[in-house]
């Protein structure tokens, strides 16, 4: 004869135990909050922009400044009426012209959100991209610093110019042809008086620039406190007085 054995109280006991896990996992799930501890906040529209808005994060240098290209206004548009269209068009280009570019640019700096159809219409219909051109005053204040090192050297650009030109034309045979030595020989005169131009140019320009590197060599001498410093000085504007003797 089998032997009943009653297994209730040890079902109770495990779905017991089951209830309690299951409840300390729901009472472990809370949210976790920020690692700055700040609330995440839900994203504006960017026709709620203003031009006094400041980015969440600085924004980088604008690498398309110095370019223009015609544009129109469409009242509708939500980048049109944007204080920050500029921006966005030049990081548009910047992009490869990817209109999510801009959807990410708004919502990574300002926290903004704008659709992708409303980028794309208005870079394709508001914007005339394929007439791109640089702005000749922003190119020329970018290329300062390579333009100095030609300052003041024009008239030797000019010179070496016209030096290269009579090489061309003083090569040219003419022989039998007495109209084409006549031709020649007018253009030689033309570029040599022009050469004697630009020689005295220079020289007059040369001329205003000198400065009497001897003084300012003495200024230095004398706001030297050592005496060797001093000594050494000195003992080179001697050497430099002996060579130019």
């Amino acid at each position: 004869m089998s032997e009943h054995i009653d297994n209730s109280d040890d079902g109770a006991e495990l779905e017991e135990i089951r209830a309690d896990a299951v409840g300390s996992i729901v009472l472990d799930t809370k949210p976790v909050p920020a690692e700055d501890n700040r609330p995440v906040l839900k994203p504006r529209r960017v026709a709620e922009l203003t031009a006094d808005d400041k980015p969440l994060i600085p924004l980088p240098p604008d690498t398309q400044a110095d370019v223009y290209y015609n544009t129109t206004f469409e009242p509708r548009c939500v980048l049109c009426r944007s204080p920050w269209r500029e921006r966005a068009e030049h990081w548009y280009l910047a992009n490869k012209q990817k209109p999510n570019s801009v959807v990410n640019f708004f919502l990574q700096y300002f926290n903004a959100q704008v659709s992708w159809e409303c980028v794309k219409t208005h870079m394709e219909h508001h914007c005339r991209f394929n007439l791109i051109g640089n702005s000749g005053l922003r190119h020329l204040a970018a290329r300062e610093d390579d333009m100095a090192e030609w300052r003041f050297r024009e008239l030797d650009l000019a010179i070496t110019g016209i030096l290269t030109e009579i090489d061309l034309i003083g090569g040219i045979q003419c022989s039998g042809k007495p109209d084409m030595q006549l031709k020649r020989s007018t253009q030689l005169e033309r570029l040599y008086s022009k050469l004697v131009d630009f020689k005295a140019a220079r020289d007059k320009a040369a001329a205003g620039l000198q400065i009497d590197i001897f003084s300012v060599l003495m200024e230095i001498y004398q706001s030297l406190d050592h005496p060797d410093s001093k000594k050494i000085l000195l003992d080179k504007v001697k050497s430099l007085r002996e060579k130019l003797a």
